[in-house]
């Protein structure tokens, strides 16, 4: 017997036995064992992959074969063990959802078969407490929910079907989420890039990954997808990919308009006051006082701090560090223009000054708000502002693929408020990215 006739035998006993595992599953009945058989077969089925994919390989090394007809023996298996494997994990659903109705429904089918009368009642005064884990809109946990909520709720001649509606209701937790439907999008095109890094034939595999993405969709996101597929041909996984990475867009764009800004509470205080002059007890402001301007510079300081004045403004109300007021109009230093000296001196006021006091009582006079009477109205409006003193932004351990489809880990920086995603030039090379110059300005 030759090399290539051992291959070809091997390669026909590993066919055999998937083709054994699939006669199992059809005449598969429901016991306490199913569940580690299926176990068992799902390691076996990865065992045999492996083993056809090396057998393969050596038999497509021989000479004088057709490379056609190997590539169709290699993805026939392939297709074979998909098969295998989505039945293997769906009778393994079905068998956990079995068990878990099988032990919830055994105190209620015996609280039925208490009953005096086979005559449904109704529960008038009190529904009754049904405790049952919520569906949270994972499909792989609906045939679970569906199953025990038949048995617990539906079959319960207990109820009415206003009763069951509202049990319904309470049980359902999520709405259409932007972020599952994104979870969703990840794990399909990370199996993807997956099975492409094993040199799989995923490109072949349009009609049959589209059939499994969208039994996995709400039926907003299946319409989404049907309106935008052609007529005249069959949708690429890409096109599909495109539609679910819009929609995911858009739910994101629509949660964050809806999501409530909070009010800033806005009060109003209106008050008034008399404006008294400290120097002469007159009814005008410092800065106007004709005693204060017939000074010299340095006694007009003395007497703004034995008043404990702003030297900023000559106000009473504040000190100068807490002054919003404008400085000198002559120097532009942080003191009314009225107390300037020529020496910009102002801790050391030895040498008299003698500035145009008129010119300094109207540079003075724009620095404050004019006063027309000797009563004033102060209308304050207050806003209370969150002060946001420094912000964490969340990070994250990432898969990420490079050109080839190999596997990275890297760290992520997560920023909600980014328009723009960037990376490092360390991570860029090991990516092996091909890239363009931009101008971001």
């Amino acid at each position: 017997m030759s090399a290539f006739e051992k291959l070809v035998r091997k390669r026909a006993y590993i066919k055999g036995r998937v083709t054994s595992i699939n006669r199992w599953i059809q005449t598969c009945v429901i016991s306490e064992s199913t569940k580690h058989e299926i176990d068992t077969f799902l390691s076996a089925l990865d065992r045999h992959l492996k083993d056809f994919s090396q057998i393969q390989d050596q038999i497509d090394e021989q000479d004088g074969l057709s490379a056609d007809e190997q590539q169709k023996e290699r993805g026939d298996f392939e297709d074979g063990h998909l098969k295998t494997e989505s039945s293997l994990r769906l009778l393994q659903a079905r068998t956990r959802a079995a068990q878990q109705a099988t032990a919830a429904a055994a105190p209620s089918n015996a609280a039925q078969r208490s009953e005096s009368s086979n005559t449904p009642t109704t529960a008038s005064v009190k529904l009754p407490e049904i405790k049952l884990t919520p569906f949270d809109g994972e499909w792989e946990n609906w045939l679970t929910f569906k199953n025990i909520f038949t048995e617990l709720i539906q079959n319960n001649v207990r109820l009415n079907d206003t009763q069951r509606f509202y049990y319904l209701k309470s049980y359902i937790t999520q709405e259409d989420s932007a972020s599952s439907l994104q979870t969703l999008i990840d794990g399909v095109r990370r199996n993807y890039h997956a099975l492409r890094a094993l040199k799989q034939p995923v490109d072949k595999w349009d009609a049959f990954l589209t059939y499994h993405i969208t039994t996995k969709l709400d039926a907003a996101s299946r319409k989404e997808i049907e309106s935008k597929a052609p007529t005249d041909r069959i949708q690429t996984f890409e096109e599909i990919m495109t539609v679910l990475e819009e929609r995911v867009r858009v739910l994101e764009a629509i949660a964050t308009s809806a999501r409530a800004k909070p009010e800033r509470s806005s009060k109003a205080f209106v008050a008034t006051s008399k404006v008294t002059c400290g120097i002469c007890q007159a009814e005008h402001s410092v800065f106007k006082c004709k005693k204060l301007t017939d000074l010299p510079v340095n006694q007009r300081i003395t007497a703004a701090r034995k008043l404990n004045l702003c030297i900023n403004c000559l106000g009473s109300s504040h000190r100068a560090i807490d002054c919003k007021s404008g400085g000198c109009r002559i120097c532009q230093r942080r003191h009314h223009t009225l107390l300037h000296l020529k020496t910009n001196a102002l801790e050391s006021p030895t040498q008299p000054n003698a500035i145009d006091t008129k010119d300094a009582s109207s540079n003075g006079s724009k620095q404050e708000a004019n006063v027309s009477s000797s009563t004033t109205t102060c209308n304050l409006n207050v806003r209370s502002e969150p002060k946001v003193k420094q912000v964490l932004l969340a990070t994250a351990i990432i898969k990420i693929y490079d050109s080839s489809g190999q596997e990275h880990l890297a760290r992520a920086l997560l920023d909600e408020c980014s328009q723009n995603s960037f990376l490092t030039t360390r991570m860029y090379q090991t990516l092996q990215l091909k890239g363009r110059r931009v101008n971001l300005q």
